[in-house]
């Protein structure tokens, strides 16, 4: 793929203009204040790493959390110091404006890279298909770099990039504790990749372990890190025995009512690719791999339906799934098409 600036990059930088645009009107909107809660925890404690004093056992003991202190956000809190300098509220406002832009950028390029058609017109998608997404990647939070992370491990996998999936996992490792999310996505690749060429990858399993151990080394506290996953598993487990209501804990909840509402236009895209999924043609087979792709996207998009469904906090997750999923299951109904 070539670009020239007629066709491709003009358009990118009119979208990611008009995203900075729509992104620092909202923020905004509020003068002196962020919006949500989150922002003022990242912003504050990015401000005491800066200064020495960001020793996660001074504010644990505050939290949900009793034991293992370590902070499951270290990454993301070390990118948001340069930002400390100066007015807070300003500096956490700055962040989650390029944040969205890097996002935009990420989202656009990976659509690209893969030869894919309008990628301009698909990331506008991931931006409008569901207005919640867009107000949700406005907050100052660690899904606004994870998201992005997704797809470029997602733009791995599908284009064999086996380093580009190692950098991947040891940055989200070292960012932010959702890393897991990223690993069953590639052990999930790796089976039905096996299954396909009756061995296992390890070379792919190599660059995966190898970034994922990387990305613990660079944590300050990597055993307290890797304990802070089992302790949020027993502690969800007895919220949702014991029935709790959880309001400290609104990202754990499931969808209600009005959000599935909202997302008429999800639906529809996830429904679309499941009719054309199992209306596809076999494919030769020399074309195998690309029919195995297809169906790791789809169940992926189905896989992240379920989680979103059960923890609200997923949600940033499904919306930049369901795009790329639909543009690489339709690229070749679109091609068609436009042939005709």
């Amino acid at each position: 793929a070539v670009l020239t600036p007629a066709r491709t990059l003009w358009p990118l930088l009119a979208l990611l203009a008009a995203t900075a645009w729509a992104g620092t009107t909202i923020h905004w909107s509020v003068p002196d204040a962020l919006h949500g809660l989150d922002p003022y925890f990242h912003i504050r404690q990015a401000w005491l790493m800066r200064h020495g004093q960001g020793d996660p056992a001074q504010w644990f003991q505050f939290s949900i959390y009793t034991t293992h202190p370590a902070d499951p956000e270290w990454g993301f809190h070390w990118l948001l110091m340069p930002f400390t300098f100066g007015d807070l509220v300003l500096g956490a406002k700055v962040a989650a404006v390029l944040g969205l832009v890097l996002f935009t950028v990420v989202c656009w390029w990976v659509v690209w890279r893969l030869r894919l058609s309008t990628p301009t017109l698909w990331t506008i998608g991931a931006l409008v298909l569901f207005p919640s997404f867009f107000l949700r990647m406005t907050l100052l939070r660690p899904f606004l770099l994870t998201t992005g992370l997704l797809l470029l491990g997602l733009y791995g996998l599908i284009a064999n990039r086996r380093w580009l999936v190692g950098i991947t996992v040891a940055v989200w490792t070292w960012l932010h504790s959702g890393y897991l999310l990223l690993g069953s996505v590639i052990i999930l690749y790796l089976a039905l990749d096996a299954i396909r060429i009756r061995r296992i990858d390890w070379t792919l399993v190599g660059w995966t372990v190898g970034g994922w151990l990387l990305g613990l080394a660079l944590h300050p506290a990597p055993w307290q890190y890797l304990s802070f996953w089992l302790q949020l598993a027993v502690l969800t487990r007895q919220w949702h025995a014991a029935r709790l209501e959880m309001p400290f804990a609104m990202e754990l909840q499931p969808w209600g009512a009005p959000w599935w509402q909202a997302s008429v236009g999800l639906l529809v895209f996830y429904v679309l690719d499941t009719i054309w999924l199992w209306r596809m043609p076999r494919q030769p087979q020399g074309e195998a791999r690309a029919a195995m792709v297809k169906r790791f996207l789809w169940i992926v998009l189905t896989l992240t339906w379920v989680m979103t469904v059960r923890h609200l906090r997923f949600f940033e997750y499904l919306v930049p799934v369901t795009i790329l999923t639909s543009a690489y299951l339709w690229q070749e109904p679109l091609i068609r098409a436009r042939r005709r």
